[in-house]
């Protein structure tokens, strides 16, 4: 049943009071740590708000404020407009970001609110990238977005209605993102403090030793990675094209999504918080442990070790190494020295790392189950099928 609000069609241009458009001007020298974070397109992945922990460029006060054009408001609609992505969405988490390359911002006018544009954009988000002129690389003109209609409710106060439905989704996934950065943290400097400050337990009475690393406690060693690895084959390898939204099997590959859609067929790998499992993008360098059962893309490469803990691993050579270039880096992964704890110190964190694991597995799957229930009320919030006003609110 079609509600009775009056919904209108209209360009989106009109619906427009600024657009964002930096490209072009890009600064020769960007920071690698600064005020304020660079939104590069391949952190727009169809989420509210871009993950600020994947950034990877920052401009400091004086490139923000002299050489940008246009600055973005928060809540601002950002759109890819060139690469890979082209058409996924997002806005903007503040207005202390900015977008430079590839990408454009958008602001409503009093017609349309910009929650509803979001959300609108991303139920509509194939026919958006059906707009790809083609091309070196895939590629979106702007007045093309500017040019396509928008089926919208005339009333401001619906279209809110509506964006706050899915906005309570939304929001309950950013509470648990924030939970599950809380507990890595925690997984993190455990680590650090152990493993890197030498302050782990019963470090007063310990003796060092010099090596080619530095300083390392005389009981402990330092190795190559490749002796800590073991190398899994999968017989399968699942692309975009033979995966669906949601099923019993995880598949994961090597792009800076969390996942790539799932399967229904047999895993390829079994995974659980006391026996996990490492994989690593080939070319991107991502590296994700694996908690449950699941299955992989082109150029992952899954991992275990016959001699040292898997959660101890995953932190150990988690960003030893980063991509500069279009290449496989699995040699240069298994070539660099790591500095090897005793067995029973690994052993410990692992102990206490696992439940920490568990938690964080657990949030991300009420993640997928909170995501999945928002998709399925999007393409009919968003086209007037349901009427809001007799819709349950979160």
């Amino acid at each position: 049943m079609f509600n009775m609000s009056i919904w209108i069609t209209d360009t989106i241009e009109s619906c427009i009071d600024k657009v964002i458009d930096n490209r072009g001007k890009n600064p020769k020298n960007y920071l690698t740590c600064g005020q304020y974070p660079v939104i590069d397109n391949f952190l727009i992945q169809n989420e509210k708000y871009p993950n600020l922990c994947n950034v990877t460029r920052y401009l400091d006060k004086d490139l923000f404020n002299n050489f940008l054009r246009n600055y973005l408001e928060k809540d601002d609609v950002i759109i890819t407009l060139v690469g890979n992505g082209i058409g996924n969405v997002s806005m903007s988490p503040s207005a202390d970001v900015a977008i430079v390359q590839n990408t454009i911002g958008l602001r409503c006018n009093n017609k349309l609110l910009n929650n509803f544009l979001y959300y609108y954009l991303l139920k509509n988000n194939k026919s958006i990238k059906a707009l790809d002129r083609g091309g070196a690389q895939p590629s979106i003109n702007k007045n093309d977005v500017l040019n396509s209609y928008i089926y919208y409710p005339e009333s401001i106060d619906t279209q809110n209605k509506i964006a706050k439905v899915l906005s309570n989704y939304d929001d309950l996934i950013e509470n648990n993102n924030k939970r599950i950065k809380i507990l890595e943290e925690m997984a993190q400097k455990i680590y650090k403090e152990w493993f890197v400050d030498f302050k782990f337990p019963n470090h007063e009475t310990a003796t060092f030793k010099q090596t080619d690393l530095g300083e390392i406690p005389s009981d402990w060693e330092v190795v190559l990675v490749e002796s800590l690895l073991k190398r899994l084959k999968a017989k399968n390898k699942y692309t975009q094209d033979n995966v669906i939204s949601h099923g019993n099997t995880i598949v994961i590959d090597q792009s800076t999504a969390e996942f790539l859609g799932f399967h229904n067929n047999e895993p390829d790998f079994y995974a659980n918080p006391e026996k996990p499992l490492i994989i690593f993008g080939d070319h991107t360098c991502k590296m994700q442990m694996l908690v449950e059962n699941f299955s992989i893309g082109p150029n992952v490469i899954p991992i275990t070790s016959d001699t040292v803990p898997i959660a101890f691993l995953y932190y150990l050579i988690d960003s030893l190494i980063e991509t500069k270039e279009y290449k496989r880096h699995w040699n240069d992964l298994i070539a660099k020295k790591v500095i090897l704890p005793t067995n029973n110190l690994t052993i410990y964190y692992s102990k206490i790392i696992t439940p920490i694991m568990a938690t964080i597995n657990h949030l991300k799957h009420k993640n997928m189950n909170l995501k999945q229930t928002r998709n399925l009320l999007l393409p009919r919030l968003i086209s007037g099928e349901i009427d809001v006003e007799n819709l349950e609110i979160l």
